[in-house]
C-alpha cells in the first residue's frame, strides 16, 4: 500500500485513469469501481493491510463482524477474469480471485482498523492494522 491506495484489478484490463477519476483520493469513497477492477482507499499510508477475498455464487450474507465502513459497488471483468490485489506501483500481492466468467460483478467492501491505520506515522510498514473483507459475486 502506498499513498493510501491499493487496487483489485485485472492486470491487462484495468482502466486506472478511470478509477482515479472516479473520486478524490483525499476525501473520496473507500471504493471506486471501473472497467477491470477497483480502487480501494485506506485510512493510512505505507502499511500492509490484511485482505480477505471471497467469491460467492450469489449475494453473500452480511458479515456479522464489526466494521468501520462497508460499501457496495459494481465492476466489469472484461479481459482475464483474474483479479489481483496490487499497489499503485504495480506490486502484486498474493491475494487474487479467478472469476468464473467475464462480465459484470458486484463487490461488498468491509473495512476495520481505520482509526489505528490513520494514527500510524509515515513509512511504518505495519502488517494487518487495517483489515479488509471483499465479497465478490456475479451480477
Amino acid at each position: 500500500m502506498a499513498y493510501g491506495l491499493f487496487y483489485l484489478q485485472e492486470l491487462q484490463a484495468a482502466d486506472v485513469a478511470a478509477l482515479e477519476a472516479s473520486g478524490d483520493t483525499s476525501s473520496g469513497p473507500v471504493v471506486a469501481a471501473g472497467r477491470g477492477g477497483l480502487r480501494l482507499r485506506s485510512a493510512g499510508n505505507d502499511h500492509y493491510p490484511a485482505i480477505r477475498l471471497e467469491l460467492w455464487s450469489g449475494l453473500p450474507p452480511r458479515d456479522a463482524g464489526t466494521w468501520d465502513v462497508t460499501g457496495n459497488t459494481g465492476f466489469t471483468a472484461s479481459e482475464t477474469g483474474t483479479l489481483v490485489a496490487m499497489s499503485p506501483f504495480g506490486e502484486e500481492s498474493f491475494a487474487s480471485i479467478a472469476l468464473p466468467a467475464l462480465g459484470t460483478y458486484r463487490v461488498r467492501v468491509h473495512v476495520r482498523g481505520q482509526d489505528q491505520a490513520r494514527d500510524m506515522g509515515e513509512a511504518t510498514f505495519s502488517h494487518g492494522v487495517e483489515r479488509w473483507l471483499l465479497q465478490v459475486w456475479a451480477q
